[in-house]
């Protein structure tokens, strides 16, 4: 029995992977309530994307709310993708107004995408260490 390759195994299958289900299944429910509950409007960027920060967007829900918010997900794309006072389209969560995301923004999907790969990949691979330490 290889003691390092066995914990390293427990490790990857009992931290490492959790974490990234965990953030795979935020995402998750973050879009599905998006896109149940979802309303699409036009929006305007009121600040630009910057280092690792999405624009700030400025939008007014249908029941006359206004929000102005920055975007949660950030791509190094967005840097000088939207422009300030650009009207863009958006979709925001009627039950949560605050929660939205950018109609024309594949980040999302993409997230959940490669984080669920991560976990199943991160799974296998700790199975497999630990099997070997054995």
């Amino acid at each position: 029995m290889d003691n390092s390759i066995f914990l390293t195994g427990i490790i990857i299958t009992f931290l490492l992977f959790p974490a990234l289900v965990y953030i795979t299944s935020t995402f998750k429910r973050y879009q599905s309530g998006i896109a149940k509950n979802g309303v699409e409007i036009k929006g305007v960027v009121r600040k630009t994307a910057s280092a690792n920060k999405g624009p700030v967007v400025r939008y007014v829900t249908l029941d006359n709310k206004e929000f102005t918010r920055q975007y949660h997900f950030y791509s190094s794309g967005m840097r000088g993708k939207y422009k300030n006072l650009e009207k863009i389209s958006i979709i925001y969560d009627a039950k949560e107004p605050k929660h939205f995301w950018i109609v024309s923004d594949k980040t999302p999907q993409r997230v959940i995408t490669l984080s669920t790969i991560a976990s199943f990949i991160t799974f296998a691979m700790g199975v497999v260490l630990i099997v070997i330490g054995f």
